[in-house]
Order: C-alpha cells, then sequence, then structure tokens
C-alpha cells in the first residue's frame, strides 16, 4: 500500500496546509496504485474552490514540479485533459503561484524535451517552450490582445 507522504514544509508552507492537501490528494486516490491517477488528482484540486488558499495551491505545485520530473509524470500531464490549464497564465494570481506553475513547465522542457515532442507534438512542445522561454511573469500587451481579438471577429 502507498500512499502520498508529505516532506518538511518549506517556503513558508505551514505543516497544517501541507497536511490538508496530502489527505485530500490520498482520499481521491485511494491507495494510489495508479500512479497516472495522482497527476490527474493534484491538476484537478487546483481546480476545486477547497484550493483557494495559497499555501494550497504551492503545495500542489510542488507536487507536479516532483511528478512531471519522472518520464511517467511528464507524459501523463501532457496526455491530460487538463494540460491547457497548466499553459493557462490568467489562472494564477500570486507571484508565488506564478512561480511554481513556471517550474512545473520548466521542469517538463529541461528533463524530457524529447518526450514532450512525441507525446504532445509540435504544437504541444511549442506552447511548452514558448511558455519557458517568457518566464513566469510575461503578460500579453493590450496590443496583442487587440490584434488576437481582432482577427477572431
Amino acid at each position: 500500500m502507498r500512499s502520498v507522504q508529505p516532506q518538511q514544509p518549506s517556503d513558508g508552507i505551514t505543516a497544517q496546509a501541507q497536511a490538508q492537501v496530502y489527505h485530500l490528494i490520498n482520499a481521491h486516490v485511494g491507495l494510489l496504485q495508479d500512479e497516472p491517477a495522482i497527476l490527474t488528482t493534484a491538476l484537478r484540486l487546483l481546480e476545486q474552490p477547497a484550493l483557494e488558499g495559497e499555501a494550497h495551491r504551492l503545495l500542489v505545485y510542488q507536487l507536479l514540479v516532483a511528478l512531471v520530473a519522472s518520464e511517467w509524470g511528464c507524459t501523463e500531464l501532457l496526455r491530460s485533459s487538463l494540460f491547457p490549464c497548466v499553459l493557462e497564465r490568467a489562472n494564477e494570481p500570486s507571484k508565488d503561484g506564478k512561480q511554481y506553475k513556471f517550474a512545473v513547465v520548466q521542469t517538463a522542457v529541461q528533463r524530457h524535451r524529447d518526450l514532450c515532442f512525441r507525446v504532445a507534438g509540435t504544437s504541444g512542445l511549442e506552447a511548452l517552450a514558448r511558455y519557458y522561454h517568457q518566464g513566469p511573469f510575461w503578460v500579453e500587451s493590450e496590443h496583442q490582445v487587440a490584434i488576437a481579438d481582432e482577427s477572431a471577429s
């Protein structure tokens, strides 16, 4: 029987917040016999209102970084229907959250570039590489948004 066990809290994350996230993950995944379910559960937890607290979101991002460091974790992230939410910058409001989200992308690109291409294809790899090269705090300019809006009309 396996379960996700918390490490020492870091970056100002409280032990209580960390324990709550690990409890949520273990409750959703059960015995974690299906490793890809860990990743899917972590991605879904980011979308849930229960994780509005910054500490909870940061812990989930830390877990995602650790999962994406492995080939199976990176593969499952790229295959997940929730992969686009990782590349969506607008859904992470905090500086720390943006840095952790960037760390997920950075880990995938730096460790598994060829795997990213094989699983996500040219467009997926280009999206990851663009996010990576733009950095964690890139914001689309108003001019770019206006041009995109005009071409969509």
